[in-house]
């Protein structure tokens, strides 16, 4: 259906893939170095393009932003 995946030199980005062209993206906002040094706070922009997907496709997008953040930048959840 999608395949996602972070480049190298863009860690905070993760571009969901289909078909050869990007559809959708998740990215992880810098909150500031204060509030990303001492508290558990993260800003997510979650690009759904330019209105080529579905709703259940849509859906899909948004539960992997969550996963994402579970799986790369919450310390609790390991």
């Amino acid at each position: 259906m999608m395949e996602v995946a972070s480049p190298f030199w863009k860690i905070w980005t993760f571009p969901f893939m289909a078909r050869g062209a990007q559809v959708a993206a998740v990215q992880k906002k810098w909150s500031g170095l204060l509030a990303e040094a001492f508290t558990d706070k993260d800003n997510f922009l979650v690009d759904l393009g330019e209105g080529g997907l579905g709703e259940n496709e849509r859906r899909l997008v948004l539960a992997a932003a969550l996963f994402i953040d579970l799986q790369y930048f919450e310390k609790k959840a390991r």
